[in-house]
């Protein structure tokens, strides 16, 4: 059967089809766009896996990160308060030594804080 443009109609075999022939389990080689449940599961379990195993490779990896950011930026700052201290000598302000003290611990806790709340994530916030 032709349609009005000329060209063969592709739908004229089902026309005269009835509805369970139309509902029928079709031709058992063509693929569809079902996914069977086993697999669908089996396949969800394997993706949550591999993202936990991604997850702690990260993990370990920013603590390890961490870890030297920390040490290093610690070790800094006593270099720099050590330098400080040798060259105000008998000099030091009560003031500058609390501030100094103070923004160090207060740059270590950012630092872990922040490491830590991306390491264990709880879900109520997104990225």
């Amino acid at each position: 059967m032709l349609t009005e443009f000329g060209e063969d109609d592709p739908s004229s075999p089902y026309e005269d089809a009835s509805v369970d022939q139309l509902s029928g389990p079709g031709d058992p080689n063509k693929p569809t766009n079902q996914v069977q449940p086993e697999r669908a599961e089996n396949e969800a379990w394997a993706a949550a896996a591999e993202r936990a195993k991604d997850n702690n490779s990260h993990r370990r990896k920013l603590v390890t990160w961490t870890m030297w950011a920390v040490s290093v930026s610690l070790l800094i700052n006593a270099v720099i308060f050590c330098v400080y201290m040798g060259s105000q000598w008998g000099q030091i302000s009560d003031a500058v030594m609390i501030a100094w003290i103070t923004a160090t611990v207060v740059e270590v806790l950012g630092i872990a804080y922040i490491i830590t709340s991306d390491l264990f994530k709880d879900g109520t916030r997104s990225h």
